[in-house]
């Protein structure tokens, strides 16, 4: 797989974007991102705490899962196959729908210093403990490439690299990193099997 990184000016210093041209091109989300992209770069120039400094930011994304939720499909990777984009609208008078992400945004050294939620943006200069900074860090050091969440399972990140997939669930401030195979034997009851029942998509 490719890391693509892409390089903007602004006013006051540079934003970074890193992505994984794979799967970027596997789910056609290539012209989305450039307006997402645009987005927040627009309201960091307007952020007083952060519009000086240097920064990267990193997409979590939200997609939706049209496959069956059967381990057979998770084992062989091939739930890959079944992910499609997720949209939302920020305002009701935009003309641009956004893809649904969790955006970090981090400085050059990888600190987390500030959310995208799709609507608006967060500093969160004194929080360096909290989730979002410890996935920060993987996503800085390229302990992996491309991170999401399949809409409707809670507390489930997951994250590819170099073709390999991880499952990271969160609990009590941890992430705790499994292979594929781990997490359908540890979690696959408490993270998938519940949620898809509560969401009826089983």
């Amino acid at each position: 797989m490719k890391l693509n990184i892409y390089f903007i000016g602004i006013i006051l210093g540079i934003l970074s974007f890193f992505q994984n041209d794979d799967i970027v091109q596997k789910l056609k989300i290539e012209k989305d991102l450039i307006i997402l992209n645009n987005k927040i770069q627009s309201l960091i120039n307007k952020e007083d705490s952060i519009k000086s400094k240097k920064t990267n930011i990193y997409h979590i994304f939200y997609l939706e899962y049209c496959g069956e939720f059967k381990k057979e499909l998770f084992l062989s990777n091939k739930f890959i196959d079944y992910l499609r984009p997720s949209y939302q609208i920020c305002k009701p008078t935009s003309k641009y729908k956004y893809l649904r992400t969790s955006s970090l945004i981090s400085d050059t050294s990888g600190n987390f210093i500030a959310l995208f939620d799709g609507k608006r943006l967060y500093p969160y200069l004194n929080k360096q403990d909290s989730i979002y900074s410890g996935l920060t860090k993987l996503l800085h050091y390229h302990e992996i490439d491309f991170m999401f969440l399949i809409e409707g399972l809670s507390y489930t990140y997951i994250g590819v690299k170099n073709e390999k997939i991880f499952f990271f669930s969160t609990e009590e401030g941890k992430i705790n990193r499994h292979s594929v195979f781990e997490f359908v034997e540890c979690c696959w009851d408490k993270y998938i099997y519940l949620n898809t029942i509560k969401t009826g998509s089983r």
